[in-house]
């Protein structure tokens, strides 16, 4: 490798940290807004009841990011676009085999998960198991677009999450749907994240490779 492509290198990794760090903080900033939104609107037991289901899918998120990192990892070490596509087909399948299969474990116990958590209605782990079916997914989707280097759409995808979440939960509960809207904006926000993540020219991925 020529130094000049070095430098290029270099330069592009260290912009593409410095637009994922832009992007996270601005995650942090909205993710404080929505649970301060999220606490006025539905008050100490609904902030509660919500706080609780949103943690068991942060709890997810380990899986997820397993997912991004090794699809991140693999995905860079390949030099062509097929080779690329190919490591992603293997994950991205694999992910939703992952997901779907946790997804359909939640909702199954669904009524013992809402009465150890002393939730109101098992509809709560319902949505919940249907955001971790395409919240797993998600994590192998990041992961190619991390490893061919489209930062900034990374960090743009991550800020729509944030951004369709906060959205969502003004929305929901203000139409009367309470902590349940809650829940919902949550799944809903990691369901356009999941079919937003679409990679850019450099590792471009169309609806074959789904």
């Amino acid at each position: 490798m020529t130094q000049p492509t070095t430098k290029t290198l270099r330069q592009k990794l260290l912009g593409g940290s410095l637009t994922l760090l832009a992007g996270s903080g601005l995650v942090g900033i909205t993710n404080l807004v929505y649970n301060v939104a999220t606490a006025r609107l539905l008050g100490p037991t609904g902030f509660a009841n919500t706080t609780a289901v949103y943690t068991l899918l942060m709890l997810m998120s380990a899986i997820t990011l397993t997912f991004q990192v090794v699809c991140a990892k693999y995905v860079a070490n390949h030099e062509s676009t097929d080779d690329k596509v190919s490591v992603y087909r293997v994950l991205h399948h694999r992910a939703w085999i992952a997901g779907i299969t946790i997804g359909v474990l939640l909702s199954l116990f669904r009524g013992s998960l809402a009465r150890y958590l002393n939730l109101p209605d098992p509809f709560l782990i319902f949505l919940l198991g249907l955001g971790t079916a395409f919240y797993i997914p998600l994590g192998a989707r990041r992961g190619y677009i991390q490893g061919i280097q489209a930062f900034r759409p990374l960090a743009v995808n991550f800020m729509l999450e944030g951004l369709v979440r906060l959205g969502g939960v003004v929305l929901l509960i203000g139409m009367g749907l309470g902590v349940t809207g809650a829940v919902l904006a949550s799944v809903v926000a990691v369901i356009v994240s999941y079919f937003a993540a679409r990679p850019l020219p450099s590792g471009r991925l169309d609806h074959s490779y789904r």
